[in-house]
């Protein structure tokens, strides 16, 4: 059941709506509070968390709480059921006590906010997953928006005090996560209380996606000041609706006439357009870009431009890059299939049995090939194993197992010289015989198939 189709359900509209016109008219830093207070209230339930995370994304704080006094320990992100629900963003049911616990992220547009954490009776929450998850997907933008025009949700999701230079650099940053059904966006700066110079910023219209990394050169607050002009002056040109390459000469002059060359930002700036699959990108400064596409890691390395701010009236190049969408797989498709298999292989009986099976080949589906000085036997009745085989003689080299599963079956290799291997494949139970070699026992090596006696043993 998608997002849509739960919200748009009656019961679970009502539920949502209420809840968030509740949150709407509370005062912004009693959101959060008020948000647990009226889902309790509509869901009965015996008690209701908001939990966000830190800018550090190791922790989990309580900003809201009903009742008031439930608020509990800051709850880790790593090795925690709350931090678990946070990392796989996945709904969790649990058990606590005489009641249970529901544990719900919160989400917005891939921004990854918190989790809402409510509990009640046994049995009280799986009739109502549905209107839980509608109301969080409600909750979620409302929560965020709140958080910004107030600081009691800042202070209470910082587990220790912001620099000054990156309490700067954060209130000019976007959202760690951007999901669209085209793409997914995903950036945290480390580490995050003490970030100087480093900022990074997105923005898609619809049709191209704009990314830019930026940093600065120096520490402090000057390095703050410079990265921050740079990432202005290009949202601003963006906004403007300026070329690509005026966006970034924009920058590149805005920095050049305020430090005349003494502070330079090194900048990665891509554009992606998501209708034509093609991506312009230009390098000033040392940051690189790395390309993973069809599980390949590839870097594009070409010769960097200068700096944003290092020279006045700088030409920077555009460089151009193909990539197509990764193809849908065919119903039915097999992981693997498309790689080469390799040539087929007769398997002949050995001349000296009259029991053999009829030849096969080592892919399954494919017609035997037989041998004209060697053709099968027509067999009626199952061949029969002995439980006492003969001991070997010196030059004989044999495997001696127990009878495998009727789902297997036992191939004969010939290896030449009157000398005959057994090999089974596919045995669940693993390699349990052992190989005599002149009356000396070894346990064979776990392969699926023998080639020949030396590339066996």
């Amino acid at each position: 059941m998608t997002g849509v189709a739960r919200i748009n359900d009656t019961l679970i509209g009502a539920v949502a709506a209420a809840v968030a016109a509740a949150v709407v008219d509370a005062p912004a830093h009693a959101a959060a509070s008020t948000a647990a207070a009226a889902l309790a209230a509509h869901l009965r339930a015996n008690s209701a968390v908001v939990w966000q995370v830190d800018y550090v994304m190791r922790e989990l704080h309580s900003v809201g709480s009903w009742p008031a006094e439930h608020v509990g320990d800051p709850a880790a992100v790593t090795g925690s059921p709350i931090g678990d629900v946070f990392t796989h963003q996945r709904t969790t049911l649990l058990p606590a006590g005489a009641s249970e616990r529901l544990l719900v992220p919160l989400t917005c547009r891939g921004h990854r906010i918190g989790v809402l954490e409510m509990t009640g009776a046994p049995g009280h929450w799986p009739p109502l997953t549905d209107t839980v998850l509608g109301c969080a997907q409600l909750l979620a933008p409302l929560l965020w928006e709140a958080g910004r025009d107030n600081d009691v949700q800042e202070q209470r999701r910082r587990s220790a005090r912001l620099s000054l230079p990156a309490e700067m650099q954060w209130q000019l940053l976007p959202t760690r996560g951007l999901t669209t059904p085209q793409f997914s966006v995903y950036a945290q700066l480390e580490p995050a209380q003490l970030i100087t110079s480093d900022l990074y910023d997105w923005s898609y219209d619809g049709t191209h996606l704009t990314l830019a990394v930026l940093d600065a050169t120096g520490e402090g607050i000057m390095a703050s000041q410079a990265s921050e002009l740079a990432l202005t002056a290009l949202r601003n040109a963006r906004r403007a609706q300026l070329d690509f390459d005026n966006c970034v000469s924009l920058a590149d002059q805005a920095l050049h006439d305020q430090y005349s060359g003494q502070l330079e930002v090194a900048a990665l700036i891509v554009e992606h357009n998501t209708h034509t699959h093609t991506t312009t990108y230009i390098r000033a400064g040392t940051p690189q870009l790395l390309l993973h596409h069809h599980g390949q890691l590839t870097a594009a390395d070409p010769p960097p431009d200068p700096p944003l701010g290092a020279a006045e009236l700088t030409p920077y190049r555009q460089h151009h890059i193909d990539l197509p969408p990764r193809r849908a797989r065919p119903a039915g498709h097999r992981r693997g299939a498309h790689r080469p298999q390799p040539p087929r292989r007769t398997i002949r009986h050995h001349p000296h049995r009259t029991n053999t099976q009829h030849p096969r080949t080592t892919r399954l589906g494919h017609p035997p090939r037989h041998h004209p000085r060697h053709p099968p036997t027509r067999r009626t009745t199952p061949p029969r194993r002995r439980q006492h085989p003969d001991p070997p003689t010196p030059n004989q080299l044999t495997t001696t197992t127990s009878p495998p599963p009727r789902t297997h079956r036992c191939v004969p290799f010939r290896l030449g010289r009157g000398d005959q291997l057994e090999v089974f494949r596919r045995w669940p139970q693993g390699w349990g015989g052992r190989a005599v070699l002149g009356g000396t026992a070894r346990p064979p090596r776990p392969r699926a198939f023998a080639c020949c006696a030396r590339n066996f043993w």
